[in-house]
């Protein structure tokens, strides 16, 4: 689902059902944990209905080390949730209906949050593992994308590689948009793939020295080290980069170039990376996010402020990605640094 499938009555609940459950076969699901997922997408597109009247709903695959993972997220401006610890009861339900309830929606999802207010509805971020695949042990990992409104096919692409101590992250953004960007997005991160020995700069400064597209992109990667509280970074062209602390970002610089300009070189900077920090990387897609945005969502697991970013945030007509990373390796003396 590359765009937001819009939640307004059964007929698009059906639909929502329907796709998860494509979706999750596919990507080879047993059939019994298909099922739960599409129990969860029920569920929610129902209570968008039942309570709000109207929202929208994005479920898609993420990728990530060890496989991939199926994100679902539910999203509506309805009256929010006056008692959270209630409605997460199974079967409880604020307006009597015989749905499972948010509590066995959480009890299905490997990883679930939620986000509620009286003003600003609620956002619901549940994931899905593939079969064998486990979490990571000290770092958090989601992002969610759109399509240029008037494509079918997203043309960024986001890829994370397990490393010795915590994960390697990138973000690409295929000039243009359409099936051609995507191509360059994608290619650009399969070259990444090739270097994953090399630190950020050099990897990504070898893939601009080698790459021959005629289409190019621009690219931010990131090594998050969780045992040594270290991010390593490297950048060409506007992705924007950010650690989000509480009372505090840090935005990463970026620099003037893209892959294909063999003239240009990468930025390399290194940065501290304590335990609760996230890493967030997002394309020109989406404006620029201030503090009053991102700061209240601190605490919230990664899916969730994606979901939240993209709802809220200033979406362009163009394509966008939101990736996220957060640590929750053991306490290092970085994280005052």
């Amino acid at each position: 689902m590359i765009k937001w499938l819009e939640i307004d009555g059964q007929s698009s609940v059906a639909v929502a059902r329907r796709f998860a459950r494509t979706v999750a076969t596919a990507a080879g699901f047993p059939e019994v944990r298909t099922e739960e997922a599409v129990i969860v997408v029920s569920e929610l597109a129902s209570n968008i209905v039942k309570y709000a009247g109207c929202g929208r709903m994005l479920v898609q695959w993420m990728p990530h080390a060890r496989g991939y993972r199926l994100a679902i997220v539910a999203s509506d401006k309805g009256p929010g949730i006056g008692d959270l610890a209630l409605m997460m009861k199974d079967r409880q339900s604020s307006g009597g209906s015989a749905g499972i309830g948010l509590g066995a929606v959480k009890r299905l999802s490997d990883r679930f949050d939620i986000h509620s207010t009286p003003d600003g509805g609620t956002i619901v971020a549940c994931e899905f593992l593939a079969p064998g695949l486990g979490l990571h042990p000290s770092i958090e990992l989601a992002g969610l994308f759109l399509a240029h409104p008037d494509e079918d096919i997203c043309g960024d692409r986001w890829q994370a590689w397990e490393m010795p101590h915590g994960l390697r992250l990138a973000l690409v953004d295929g000039m243009g948009h359409g099936p051609q960007a995507a191509e360059a997005a994608g290619t650009i991160i399969d070259m990444l793939e090739s270097h994953a020995r090399l630190p950020p700069s050099e990897a990504l400064g070898n893939v601009m020295r080698d790459y021959r597209n005629i289409r190019g992109g621009v690219a931010s990667v990131a090594d998050i080290d969780a045992s040594r509280g270290e991010i390593g970074y490297a950048n060409i062209g506007n992705i924007a980069s950010m650690r989000l602390r509480p009372g505090e970002i840090k935005r990463f610089p970026t620099r003037n170039g893209f892959v294909g300009n063999r003239s240009a070189e990468p930025l390399a900077e290194a940065a501290a990376a304590g335990r609760g920090d996230y890493l967030i990387f997002h394309s020109d897609g989406l404006k620029a996010v201030g503090a009053d945005m991102l700061l209240p969502l601190h605490g919230h697991n990664c899916l969730l402020m994606a979901a939240w970013l993209l709802e809220n945030g200033e979406v362009l007509k163009d394509d966008v990605t939101i990736v996220i990373a957060r640590v929750h390796g053991r306490r290092t003396h970085a994280e005052n640094g």
